[in-house]
């Protein structure tokens, strides 16, 4: 009975035993053929990256920027694909990292404007202004004359190291290559007025509205608002009624014609224009505040007082509406 018992045992390990040498004959076969077993997809940054942008088209920020920066880590494979990583950094507000990553995206294509505007961008959002003029200066370098918002983009660096005389000089070099640029002009007037030299500003923004066509304002009501900086009310009223002949429902071309008539102490006309102001641009608190104060300016107590009830009907406690209501209630 006992040999019976001992045959019968190995008998059931053998099958086992048989199983276990064949597992282990296979793993150092598919080795020795460099056969690979079965295992996970690799991860991979392009995959990341686009997940980022789905993330970050949605509103996700920070499931965008956790994907982006696994795509980063990563690594993506062209200059067009570190761009894009540039790019969504730039939106989700994070200049350095956006730095990084057109930097990479540069070294790949040295050539490609776009990733060096990119660059110059993403180190001026970061505050690194002479990096950010040293990137535009390279990118207009490399594709001469540049484009006109590249040169503009520039321009600005120069301003915001108060580098005045080399920005002047860049400025008048640009508009030998885009002559009728209104733009280019706009900005030089800035650089004059940042200069204190407001008077080669306003000649600039008046040679610019020559060659306004309509309907833009914008230009016209720069040029008010330089004339009023400069104690010039009767030409910036000029400019700003020019400018509400050519954008009759623009609401703020309105709201500065009451300033230049408050200035010149037209009472009665600032009303008007503080009015249409509101017409326009109803929600707008500042716009009711100074209409409230044009009509207690000229005695209307009764319709000042609806104004500055809708002023507290749209910023509860608002000093300035609590103020005009006070000053109607006074005997």
């Amino acid at each position: 009975m006992a040999e019976t018992g001992s045959q019968d045992s190995s008998s059931t390990g053998n099958p086992n035993l048989r199983w276990t040498l064949l597992a282990f004959c296979a793993v150092i076969l598919s080795a020795a053929l460099g056969v690979a077993l079965p295992r996970a997809d690799a991860e991979k940054g392009l995959d990341y990256l686009a997940l980022a942008a789905q993330y970050q088209a949605a509103g996700h920020a920070a499931d965008a920027r956790r994907s982006l920066d696994r795509a980063v880590s990563l690594g993506v494979d062209s200059g067009s694909q570190w761009a894009e990583a540039g790019r969504l950094y730039q939106r989700l507000s994070a200049p350095d990292r956006a730095i990084q990553a057109f930097s990479r995206a540069v070294r790949l294509a040295p050539d490609n404007a776009d990733f060096r505007l990119g660059l110059a961008r993403s180190y001026a959002a970061a505050g690194q202004e002479q990096e950010a003029l040293a990137a535009y200066q390279e990118l207009v370098r490399r594709a001469p004359p540049g484009s006109e918002s590249a040169l503009l983009e520039m321009g600005f660096r120069f301003v915001a190291l108060k580098e005045y005389a080399t920005g002047e000089k860049h400025y008048l070099h640009a508009l030998t290559v885009y002559t009728q640029s209104i733009p280019l002009r706009s900005v030089l007037s800035d650089l004059y007025v940042a200069w204190e030299r407001p008077d080669d500003g306003i000649r600039w923004l008046e040679e610019a509205v020559q060659l306004e066509a309509p309907p833009a304002t914008g230009i016209f009501m720069k040029l008010g608002q330089v004339y009023l900086a400069q104690g010039k009310p009767e030409q910036a009223l000029d400019a700003f009624e020019e400018a509400v002949a050519r954008q009759p429902t623009d609401a703020e071309a309105y709201f500065w014609q009451g300033e230049a008539q408050s200035a010149l102490g037209h009472r009665a006309e600032a009303v008007t224009a503080y009015y249409w102001a509101t017409v326009f641009r109803p929600a707008f608190i500042s716009y009711r505040r100074k209409l409230g104060a044009a009509y207690l300016s000229v005695g209307q107590c009764e319709k000042a007082q609806e104004v500055f009830w809708d002023v507290l009907n749209i910023g509860p406690n608002d000093a300035l509406g609590l103020e005009g209501l006070r000053r109607c209630a006074r005997p």
